[in-house]
């Protein structure tokens, strides 16, 4: 600041030390003392302006006068009355310049808050951080103070943390995987705290590499591609309750084979027989007695699509080809569900929790309207696990239909 000063001084004394012996009007010593000539303006005087006065004689004696009718921009800091005196500034001068106001006192500290624990429940060895934020009032009004602290990693889910400030504080918590979650929360003075568990959500590409290893365990789990095949070509028993325009559920006696989400089903009920097929997307049907070209062959076909469209094997097979991604339920219910993100249909697939599908959601195309196939049970023989109840529901909730098998009489491999 001292050398600042005294080069502003010296810049201007250079610069006016010319015209001082040449100033137009300067009086000579045998002269009497001019009038002083009247400011162009009315505004407070500069320090520029000040020296430049002390070093004209035409204005030294006048700059006492338009300092006490204008006053100045600045004030009598130190290194400025060190400067002014250096040019002999007369000391009613320096009585004319505002001092410098008193040091802002220094802030007090925030209170000390109590103990913080963060705890994580996933995953549990997640880094913490914590951003403290407190106001402090002076006299140029109020401000927010933030101040970051990190502390390090939690040890089996949980960290205590310490010396943070009472008041406002966020919470940041991350890791590898994972979005970073932020929450804020209140520290009260010397008060322990215990935040609210932690559960972060894998990031996509986790979601992505989550879900494709556990779609693939999933396959694996019924005997992998081969498995499924078996699966597909499998015959069976059963029973079908069909939804009618009374939406009660009549049951029909069924027996049935396919391959690959093309099915053949032979239906028994208590006004005849028919045979429906459902092959390339289209269903046929040869209804005999008095279910021929009666309202219920039509509504046969509809049930052989349904049937077809909901196997396990087919289902499973289309989303194997397709980018998946995990979904997350933000519970702790322990269902996981795997969704495809590509693609002009859709497939959502829910696993109970022993890994096997319970459910699954599928749209035809993405002005369809959803149905909902569950899976609450399977029926075990051999090496083979094949559901033995499929609910199938519209996207209201009005069920559809529900298959039951009773036997599927094959053994793989054979």
């Amino acid at each position: 600041m001292r050398g600042v000063l005294w080069l502003i001084f010296c810049t201007v004394l250079a610069g006016i030390s010319l015209d001082a012996q040449t100033a137009p009007g300067s009086r000579k010593p045998d002269q009497k003392k001019a009038a002083c000539p009247e400011r162009t303006t009315s505004t407070p005087l500069t320090f520029g302006e000040v020296i430049t006065s002390l070093n004209l004689p035409l204005l030294k004696d006048c700059v006492v006068e338009y300092v006490r009718q204008f006053r100045t921009t600045f004030n009598l800091e130190p290194l400025v009355k060190e400067a002014l005196q250096a040019l002999h500034a007369p000391p009613e001068l320096l009585d004319l310049i505002p001092k410098p106001p008193p040091p802002k006192p220094l802030p007090l500290p925030p209170p000390p808050a109590g103990p913080l624990t963060v705890v994580c429940e996933q995953p549990a060895s997640c880094a913490i951080g914590v951003t403290d934020h407190y106001s402090d009032v002076g006299e140029d009004g109020k401000k927010v103070v933030k101040e970051d602290h990190y502390f390090g990693v939690a040890e089996n889910g949980r960290k205590v943390v310490n010396g943070l400030p009472a008041g406002a504080a966020d919470i940041q918590v991350y890791a590898d995987g994972f979005e970073m979650e932020k929450r804020q929360i209140q520290l009260q003075e010397n008060q322990p705290m215990e935040a609210p568990p932690f559960r972060l959500i894998p990031n996509v590409t986790s979601r992505r590499l989550k879900a494709l290893e556990l779609l693939n365990k999933v396959v694996a789990s019924f005997g992998g591609v081969q498995g499924l095949a078996e699966m597909a070509q499998a015959p069976g028993t059963g029973t079908a309750s069909i939804s009618d325009e009374n939406q009660q559920l009549p049951e029909w006696k069924m027996s049935f084979n396919g391959r690959w989400g093309s099915m053949r089903i032979n239906f028994l009920g208590d006004l005849g027989g028919c045979q429906a097929s459902f092959v390339g997307g289209s269903a046929t049907s040869e209804c005999k007695g008095k279910l021929r070209h009666s309202p219920q062959e039509t509504q046969i076909r509809s049930v052989v699509a349904l049937f077809a469209t909901s196997q396990l094997p087919t289902l499973l097979a289309g989303m194997l080809t397709r980018e998946v991604g995990l979904v997350e339920n933000g519970d702790s219910s322990g269902v996981r569900k795997i969704e495809t993100k590509d693609g002009s249909d859709y497939y959502l697939l829910s696993l109970d929790n022993g890994g096997d599908p319970s459910e699954v959601v599928y749209r035809s195309k993405p002005d369809a309207s959803p149905i909902t196939i569950s899976y609450p049970n399977y029926l075990k023989k051999e090496a083979l696990r094949y559901p033995r109840e499929i609910d199938i529901k519209d996207a209201k909730g009005k069920q559809l239909a529900v298959f039951t098998v009773n036997d599927v009489p094959v053994q793989l491999g054979k």
